[in-house]
């Protein structure tokens, strides 16, 4: 619950990056936005930035592990890649 309420909130307005006009796309509703096909998504992120560095240094491994696993939906983060049609 903390670390939600630090992510939607706290982060944003500490660091000026949510203006309150953004759009949350979901990598599943990306077909609402274009025609262009997805071709593919990496999900990325797990542990916030705000962790002491030795830690976050003990967590990468895992991290990966995550985002290579059937969780990895749940990431902080994704990028979808579109292929231009020919």
């Amino acid at each position: 619950m903390f670390f939600r309420f630090y992510m939607g909130y706290v982060f944003p307005s500490l660091n000026c990056i949510d203006e309150r006009v953004e759009r949350w796309l979901l990598p599943s509703a990306l077909s609402t936005y274009t025609d262009v096909p997805v071709a593919e998504v990496h999900y990325f992120t797990f542990f916030p930035d705000f962790m002491p560095q030795a830690v976050v240094r003990l967590c990468v491994p895992l991290e990966r592990w995550l985002e290579r696993s059937p969780l990895r939906r749940y990431s902080a983060h994704y990028m979808a890649v579109w292929r231009k049609p020919a």
